[in-house]
Parts: structure tokens; C-alpha cells; sequence
């Protein structure tokens, strides 16, 4: 658990009530000035493209540190409690999501690879807010606190995994009208994530475990070790991204295949756990207030509100579902 909470900013180095505060604030003021008419106009596409860098590259350290708080080869290992409760979780979820929203016309050209994008990110629980509220709810430390945070952790683990692998063959942003090209371009691209799994998987140990080595605890650390190991953390997060892959994708494959321990992955996550807070989160909310353009959520069509109400009802199902499970699998073990 005290992995999971390094996520949330709860880190000795970044106080909660700090990050909390930041993401709150700024989450509220950032949607508000971001449709503000005036501000928006005040803006030229120039700046607009260097805010959405920002974000983008905001984004990236954020899910290179989500991904170094998962274990990926735990899914090679016998299929645990936490883990069965996430699995059932996620597959009630899809089934449900598949089921609906290809009548619901979320998207002017619906398609086979929107339909699975959209259940498979459903699915997945937004671990980082279930530990905020487990933790607010002083339960954490209790055995149905121990179970809601491992699956949550664990089913988006599965998910943003899915979502990772799939992305070369379900591109929706992406329009090729040769097949052969789009063919050739998907192998590519997922020749490159291929490789930058097996390097990582492969190299990362090596070199992680060498500089702790060099570094042992109660010395400073080695400024050129550090430098070493940016560049390195850097170059794991930019193979397949030279090829067309996602870069916010390839920074969480990349930290899901680096090791979590060692001197050199604290202090990485210690950092940029204190930076995600300190600047990048006024940013992104001003960014996704910007781009979330209310002006356009057209409240005067009953197919508005209905598209609404179904992604709210799929929403109360998945977590009451998910309650559910957990107390009956708390329930079961704590018997046997």
C-alpha cells in the first residue's frame, strides 16, 4: 500500500494535504478559466501548442510513474484473491460497455476499436482516486481495504496493458485509406513496442542494479550515475515513439518494466511525484479545461443527456459491482 500511495503525492517528500489542495484547486479553477471566452480568445495557436506539450509531457512522467508502481509479472503467477476480483470486475465491465455504447453514438464514426477502447478503459477502477478514498475512509489497513486497493491497482494494470498492446491495431485517430500501408505501418509499430519491452525488461535490471551498487545508501549520489540513469529512463521512453507510437503509452510500458526498487527508482519517483503537483497539475487542468469546451455539449438534445445518463449508469454499476465482489471475496476467505 505504501507503493500505491507514492502515486497520490502522499510521499514524505510531498506532503498530502498539499497535493490534495493543488489537484483540487486547480482541477476546479483550471475547468472554469479554461472556457472563459475572453481568456480563450486570448490565446494564439502558437501558445496552444506549447500548452499541449506540457501536458503531454506532464502526462508522460505521470504514467512512467504509474507504471513503475506495478509489478507486470505478477500476471504470470497463480491467479490471487485480489487478482480474481479484478478480473471479474473487469470482464462484467467490457461485457456490459460492448453491449450499449455501440448504440449510443459517442463517436461520429463508431468502429470495432472505439467500442473496446471504451470498455477496456471502463474497466479499469482509477486506482490513484480508490486509494484517496480508502485512505480518507481510514480502512486501508483492514483486510477489504487490502483487497479494493490490489485489485484496483491490479485491474488497471491489466487495462492500461491492453490498452498499451492494443494501440497498434486499434488506432482511432488514425486514418489510412491503403490497406497495405496501415499494415505495414501497425507491424512496425508494434515491432518497435516489442522492442523496447524486451530492452527494457532485459537491460533495465542490469543497469538499475549496477548504479545501486555504485551508490549505496547513506552516501550522496553520484551526479554523473544520475545523469546516466535520466538518460537511460529517457531512451527506454523513446523507442517505439520514433515510429508512431503513443509517447504517453511508451512512458508507462517503459516504467511498468523498470525496476521499483533500488535508490535510483525512489529518488526518480520522489521527484517527479513532487513536481506532477507543484507544476504540471495547474497546467493540465487549464489544458483540459481549454480543450473541454462546454459551449459544445449541446444541453439542449435529449441524445445528450442520454449518452450522460448511460455512462453514469454504467459508472454506479461498476462500482456497486465491484463493492459487491469485494465483500463477498472478504467474506469467503476470511471464512476459509
Amino acid at each position: 500500500m505504501d507503493r500505491v500511495r507514492a502515486i497520490n503525492g502522499t510521499d514524505p517528500d510531498c506532503p498530502g494535504f498539499i497535493s490534495y489542495a493543488v489537484k483540487n484547486v486547480a482541477g476546479k479553477v483550471g475547468l472554469v478559466l479554461g472556457n472563459i471566452g475572453v481568456i480563450r480568445r486570448a490565446f494564439d495557436e502558437q501558445f496552444i501548442a506549447i500548452l499541449n506539450s506540457i501536458a503531454e509531457f506532464g502526462m508522460m512522467c505521470y504514467m512512467f510513474v504509474l507504471g513503475m508502481e506495478m509489478d507486470p509479472y505478477v500476471i504470470f503467477k497463480g491467479p490471487t484473491r485480489n487478482a480474481l476480483v479484478a478480473y471479474a470486475g473487469m470482464v462484467s465491465t467490457s461485457v456490459l460497455v460492448c453491449s450499449i455504447i455501440p448504440f449510443m453514438n459517442y463517436y461520429k464514426h463508431p468502429s470495432i476499436g472505439f467500442t473496446l477502447s471504451l470498455s477496456i478503459s471502463l474497466s479499469g477502477s482509477a486506482s490513484h482516486i480508490l486509494t484517496r478514498l480508502i485512505t480518507s475512509l481510514k480502512i486501508g489497513k483492514s483486510d477489504i481495504g487490502k483487497i479494493v486497493i490490489a485489485a484496483g491497482v491490479h485491474s488497471d494494470m491489466i487495462s492500461m496493458l491492453l490498452i498499451s498492446i492494443g494501440y497498434p491495431f486499434l488506432q482511432l485517430t488514425v486514418t489510412v485509406t491503403d490497406i497495405a500501408a496501415s499494415v505495414r505501418m501497425t507491424l512496425i509499430m508494434a515491432a518497435a513496442l516489442l522492442l523496447q519491452i524486451l530492452f527494457t525488461a532485459t537491460v533495465s535490471p542490469i543497469f538499475m542494479n549496477w548504479v545501486n551498487n555504485e551508490n549505496p545508501e547513506g552516501k550522496p549520489m553520484k551526479g554523473s550515475h544520475l545523469v546516466l540513469s535520466v538518460a537511460f529512463m529517457a531512451f527506454a521512453c523513446s523507442v517505439a515513439p520514433i515510429y508512431g507510437y503513443s509517447p504517453i503509452l511508451s512512458a508507462f510500458v517503459a516504467g511498468v518494466f523498470i525496476p521499483s526498487k533500488g535508490r535510483v527508482s525512489k529518488w526518480a519517483i520522489g521527484k517527479i511525484n513532487f513536481l506532477l503537483p507543484t507544476i504540471f497539475y495547474p497546467v493540465f487542468f487549464f489544458w483540459m479545461g481549454y480543450h473541454a469546451n462546454i459551449s459544445k455539449f449541446e444541453a439542449g438534445k435529449r441524445e445528450t443527456w442520454l449518452r450522460f445518463f448511460v455512462l453514469a449508469v454504467i459508472t454506479i454499476y461498476i462500482w456497486q459491482s465491484g463493492r459487491n465482489n469485494h465483500m463477498r471475496s472478504n467474506v469467503r476467505f476470511s471464512s476459509a
